[in-house]
């Protein structure tokens, strides 16, 4: 090898050794709402991030599960070889569990792999493992048992998946406005389970279309009468109209009456 040559070899060597390593931040979110940001490199393994996650909250790297979409993460995979190059953002969902076949579970249900209705009868009422699966679907909410069924943050977690699952919900939740907002959002449908004095309150079908259009056809007669006459929809917001405009127009034509559309055409 010439001299040349090996002044060139020499040279990309030390462009390499300067340049950055590519960074990425990595949102990470726990299935109780805890959220972190960890900026790593493309080389770091899944181990690695594990520690990180170690240094700000304490879980032991053993006790971790880490999830891209419903792909388990292995310690041995480096971060370049799992993501998409030339991405600067990516969020994981972490799975915390001291215990083994627990943490297999939990992993099998918020992947989707499992469902509730299937595992074993002492799991059911067990706060972790019903949060794992209602975190893939909120309608599994039936199939918890005991406290979990009437804790309030594991209901909003369901809720906010599939707004149908305040169906499992203490009857008390029908009646707040915030959590039903919450379920038409999701669930256009979930409008018919509020509390009867929300389903006649035009005032509160106005917030609700405003969440979803669609919640529309599913209100009360007496409500989309004067829903579509337009007295309180001018009134809302100071009388702009431009929200609602947009809402129906987001939507198809038919799925309103003329006279609504007329009104914000």
């Amino acid at each position: 090898m010439g001299q040349a040559d090996k002044s060139i070899i020499q040279t990309k060597v030390e462009d390499a050794m300067a340049k950055p390593e590519a960074s990425i931040e990595l949102s990470v979110s726990t299935l109780t709402g805890k959220c972190t940001i960890v900026t790593a490199d493309f080389s770091w393994s899944v181990h690695g991030v594990k520690a990180a996650i170690f240094a700000v909250w304490g879980n032991p790297p053993y006790e971790q599960r880490l999830l891209l979409d419903t792909r388990i993460l292995s310690d041995t995979e480096k971060l370049s070889e799992v993501l998409p190059s030339g991405q600067t953002q990516c969020q994981l969902l972490m799975v915390v569990c001291a215990c083994p076949l627990k943490g297999e579970i939990m992993t099998s249900l918020v992947t989707g792999r499992e469902r509730l209705a299937n595992i074993e009868q002492k799991y059911l009422d067990d706060k972790d493992i019903v949060l794992a699966a209602i975190h893939f679907d909120g309608l599994q909410l039936l199939f918890a048992q005991g406290l979990p069924r009437k804790d309030r943050s594991i209901c909003l977690a369901a809720v906010k998946q599939n707004g149908f699952a305040l169906t499992y919900c203490p009857k008390a939740m029908r009646a707040e406005r915030d959590v039903i907002l919450m379920a038409v959002k999701s669930n256009a449908f979930s409008i018919t389970l509020a509390d009867i004095s929300l389903q006649n309150d035009v005032d509160f079908a106005i917030e609700a279309v405003r969440t979803n259009p669609f919640v529309h056809g599913h209100l009360e007669k007496h409500v989309q009468q004067e829903f579509d006459g337009g007295r309180n929809l001018m009134e809302f917001d100071g009388g702009k109209k431009s929200w609602c405009h947009d809402a129906l127009r987001s939507c198809k034509p038919r799925r309103f009456p003329w006279r609504t559309w007329k009104l914000f055409a």
